[in-house]
């Protein structure tokens, strides 16, 4: 060492203390991500729910105000009927004094988009109209019976589903207690 240089110690990490560091970064980062994944689908399939149960509303809502029958029915561009069309592609609310006959594309009044890839939405009709394809709200903002919305994942795993159900009243509620089948009936 030479005379007038100070032995002042030199600051930073060697290799071995990065490297250190990096495993136990990644190792923690592996017994994360399984559950994050589970927190990003639970939260996918709520805001999903929330979009259908704000249709809904909104639905209901607008009967009342005009005074005459306002719809919810799947499709994405237009109301399909029969096999035609699923929940998962998105739906519609409209108000069409002469629908379900005729489809007036002018009278929309809300559309949402369609779901992610591999997640389902399950209609259960559970009123004797036995109609899935579409929900009536009346001008007294009952609905046409009761129907029973079930969202899932793609893996068909009930402890993320959510359902949202519609009593004759025309309130709807969201459920995430009992959900018993992610499968179509």
């Amino acid at each position: 060492m030479y005379r007038g240089q100070s032995t002042r110690h030199m600051g930073g990490f060697t290799l071995v203390e990065l490297m250190i560091v990096l495993v136990i970064a990644a190792v923690l980062l592996a017994i994360a991500a399984p559950g994050f994944r589970t927190l990003l689908e639970r939260n996918r399939l709520q805001s999903a729910s929330s979009n259908l149960f704000t249709s809904l509303m909104l639905a209901r809502s607008e009967a009342l105000k005009r005074n005459q029958p306002v719809w919810v029915c799947k499709g994405a561009t237009s109301c399909s009927t029969g096999d035609e069309g699923v929940w998962e592609g998105g739906w519609i609310v409209h108000m069409d004094p002469n629908y379900p006959s005729n489809f007036d594309p002018n009278n929309i009044i809300a559309t949402r988009q369609a779901l992610k890839s591999g997640d389902t939405l399950r209609v259960y009709d559970l009123s004797a109209a036995g109609d899935s394809n579409r929900i009536s709200f009346r001008p007294d903002g009952s609905a046409s019976g009761e129907t029973r919305f079930v969202l899932c994942n793609s893996d068909a795993d009930t402890s993320t589903a959510r359902e949202v159900r519609i009593g004759v009243t025309g309130r709807p509620r969201i459920l995430t207690e009992s959900i018993d089948s992610c499968t179509p009936p």
